[in-house]
């Protein structure tokens, strides 16, 4: 099956006459700069300094806890100015092996548009979903806040829930949800598809020409995964309104008012576990009051993950560190949120399901993919979350 991501492996580029070397060279980060496509290991510098930020084996360069802090930012800060990218796989080949592998890549990507046989575009295509999976599986909400349960094919899936004779907020479809009394410890939950239309114009490919292939990935990946991350926004927010009060903060966050946020779980006897964040909140734990205490992840590829720390025993996350276009909290917004036990769960039936759009089929000079996922979400306790929201 054609697959570019998994060919994106020659060490030996000149020598090469016909396609692209599968020899592994390891996956390297996850993020590279835009100037350069250097890795963001060893590439990215310290403001004002020739020294780089992430060290060779992945931590953050950092002297004490208020410097690791300043890390943090200034890695926020980055990818808020847009100088870094999600990399593409080939960060870690020289100057010219990446342009050669580029240009391959161009070249099978326009060889599979232009070929009236669609299976390479339909190959293509489940290479790319396959990256957006493996994407998803690292920084969605989901699957770091719910129990996961994958349905069998002819099941009718059913949940369970910790206790009986709770409120539950229920995905009933895309951006709509429905409040159901659960009696028992098991319950039915209703499926719905996610869905996305990824089109590929021959204007674009004559105009642009190149990382085409890589807009597509984004473009799918906000469509399906930023829209399943919302999915739970929208579950959560109900919940708020059906069990635990707002919290409202006029000023900046004090670990005293994070406090108030935890106790209203576990005045609930919900054991909370993450604590979701926007960025703005995110910068406040970077103030003296929490630092002292605060556990700061040193690893970069745990703060990739949105994961940068642990405090009160609850894991600190957020969704600030995604590019902008892929966050989903608003300003000012946390959640808190209890272990998947007791806070819901979530239903898969198979990968995402790729299928090959042909538009020269309606006289259109494009091609694309639909792209579709069944879905169910639950949380099936009102009282396993509380929010908490900054007054602009």
């Amino acid at each position: 099956m054609f697959n570019p991501y998994n060919n994106l492996k020659s060490v030996a580029v000149p020598q090469q006459t016909g396609g692209i070397s599968t020899s592994s060279v390891g996956a390297g980060p996850d993020y590279v700069l835009k100037r350069s496509g250097d890795p963001v290991v060893g590439g990215l510098k310290i403001p004002g300094s020739k020294e780089a930020m992430i060290s060779p084996n992945g931590d953050f360069n950092a002297w004490d806890r208020k410097d690791l802090a300043r890390r943090h930012m200034q890695m926020f800060q980055s990818m808020n100015n847009g100088e870094l990218a999600i990399d593409d796989g080939m960060s870690s080949l020289s100057a010219s092996e990446q342009a050669y592998q580029r240009a391959a890549i161009n070249h099978q990507f326009r060889e599979a548009f232009n070929n009236p046989d669609i299976g390479q575009w339909a190959s293509l295509g489940s290479a790319l979903a396959a990256k957006i999976e493996a994407q998803m599986t690292r920084e969605g909400f989901m699957g770091t806040l719910m129990r996961p349960y994958v349905a069998t094919e002819g099941e009718w899936p059913r949940i369970r829930t910790h206790e009986r004779h709770v409120t539950a907020v229920v995905s009933s479809g895309i951006n709509n949800i429905g409040y159901q009394h659960f009696r028992e410890k098991e319950s039915h939950i209703r499926e719905i598809e996610i869905k996305a239309s990824v089109r590929v114009a021959m204007l674009d490919l004559d105009r642009q020409g190149q990382d085409l292939l890589n807009d597509a990935r984004d473009e799918c990946y906000e469509q399906i995964s930023v829209q399943e991350d919302r999915q739970w926004k929208l579950l959560a927010d109900a919940s708020v309104y059906a069990g635990n009060k707002i919290t409202y903060l006029a000023g900046e966050l004090t670990p005293n008012l994070f406090a108030q946020g935890r106790l209203l779980l576990e005045g609930k006897l919900v054991p909370p576990a993450v604590a979701i964040m926007a960025y703005d909140l995110w910068a406040d734990f970077f103030n003296d009051k929490f630092l002292a205490v605060l556990d700061q992840v040193h690893r970069y590829d745990l703060f990739n993950t949105g994961y940068f720390g642990s405090f009160q025993g609850i894991k600190l996350i957020t969704d600030g560190y995604r590019l902008p276009n892929f966050r989903v909290l608003d300003e000012g917004e946390m959640y808190f949120v209890a272990q998947p036990d007791y806070h819901g769960a979530y239903v898969t039936r198979n990968n995402l399901i790729v299928m090959p759009n042909d538009g020269f089929q309606q006289n259109e000079a494009s091609r694309g993919w639909f792209v579709r996922k069944t879905f169910g979400a639950a949380i099936t306790n009102a009282n396993s979350v509380s929010k908490l929201v900054r007054l602009r």
